[in-house]
């Protein structure tokens, strides 16, 4: 039946859907081809430079010699000055401290019964709000709440969550930049005993409350928790670029920033292989979401694939065993798969190779499964 169908005709009989196919199935290939670029180019650079690091060793003192070069060093790092929170009597020597700041607040929940009575006049089902309060770390508006009276929210948290950031981390002989402590993440909650002066503020479990009752808090009371990242005297491993007297992000003349942090130690060979590793990481996850796009796409041109690929042989054997919803996925895989294969081609043929072969895998089976299908059996298949 659709072989009988214009491609054209049915792209305007679809007009809208047919655009909003082709914007999603363009943002889909920029997004595959450009993240397989960055990946290449990422992975060849770090082969590159694996041979240029110049270990160095934390106990000598700074070689101006290697200036502006590619470095390799750990060791425990050092913070003289403490990140403090005087109001709450915390000081910790790290190179990180945030305040986390959560308010109690009124939430809005909405719901649609399953068997809900239908409005004569709106067609829209009869729905359900309930209210119950809770600690945000984000404003709720309350203005928008279908029931605003009894609900009210503060329209704004007068205490904000913030991060300290110490000024001088040193490991070695060599001080750590801006770029290098943001790179800090494990972060350790701070768990005091020591008590507020201020006797508006409760300590509970760790927590700091502004708070009457901690048991009963009223809307709009708030409660602290404090963490930390990169303790001093933790051993952390670094490779960047020593500038100065100072490490910062390495960039290459291709302008990719090789910059790796990693607490305890770990061996040149073991950064460059987690860094490799992390890059496979961010890789797949961005394929997998230009995969999404080209499905999307092709679920907004379903009839417009169904049509091409029933043209073809070999791509009408697939489509003729299943649903076009296996069809939308089959063809968006396919396609995903053949943009990794072909970016890949030039520097790994083996993987390259090896995707292509998972491409072409399903047609090549389900091709065999209708050349060894009796003739009376696919024609009673397509008479149902």
């Amino acid at each position: 039946m659709n072989n009988n169908k214009s491609i054209a005709n049915e792209f305007y009989k679809q007009k809208v859907l047919s655009i909003f196919g082709c914007i999603f199935l363009t943002i889909g290939f920029w997004v595959l081809f450009s993240n397989e670029a960055k990946a290449i180019r990422h992975s060849q650079v770090l082969d590159e430079v694996l041979n240029t690091v110049n270990i160095l060793n934390p106990n000598e003192p700074m070689n101006k010699n290697l200036d502006s070069t590619l470095v390799y060093i750990s060791a425990p790092i050092h913070i003289e000055e403490p990140l403090t929170e005087p109001e709450y009597g915390i000081s910790v020597q790290a190179v990180k401290l945030k305040r986390r700041v959560q308010m109690f607040q009124w939430i809005e929940e909405e719901t649609t019964p399953d068997y809900s009575p239908i409005d004569a006049h709106t067609d829209a089902a009869q729905k359900n709000y309930y209210y119950y309060t809770d600690w945000r770390e984000k404003l709720i508006d309350s203005s928008r709440f279908y029931m605003r009276a009894g609900h009210e929210n503060p329209r704004n948290i007068h205490l904000k969550s913030h991060v300290q950031i110490a000024d001088v981390v040193k490991i070695g002989p060599l001080t750590l930049s801006l770029p290098v402590k943001l790179k800090f993440t494990d972060s350790f909650e701070i768990t005091s005993d020591e008590r507020p002066e201020r006797q508006d503020i409760k300590l509970h479990m760790g927590l700091y409350y502004h708070t009457d009752d901690i048991w009963n808090p009223e809307v709009g009371d708030i409660r602290i928790q404090f963490s930390y990242a990169g303790p001093s005297g933790q051993e952390v491993t670094i490779v960047g670029q020593q500038q100065g007297n100072s490490i910062v992000p390495y960039l290459t003349k291709d302008n990719v920033e090789v910059l790796m942090v990693r607490p305890l130690t770990h061996t040149l060979e073991e950064m460059f292989n987690m860094e490799h590793g992390a890059l496979r990481h961010e890789m797949w996850k961005t394929r997998g979401f230009g995969w999404f796009l080209l499905f999307i796409s092709t679920n907004c041109v379903a009839e417009i694939v169904y049509i091409i690929v029933s043209r073809l042989p070999i791509f009408k054997n697939v489509i003729a065993l299943d649903s076009t919803i296996y069809t939308n996925i089959t063809v968006s895989l396919t396609t995903t798969i053949l943009i990794i294969s072909f970016s890949w081609i030039m520097q790994k043929p083996i993987f390259a190779l090896g995707c292509l072969i998972m491409a072409i895998a399903p047609y090549i089976y389900f091709s065999t499964i209708n050349i060894n299908t009796p003739q009376y059996v696919r024609g009673n298949y397509n008479r149902m």
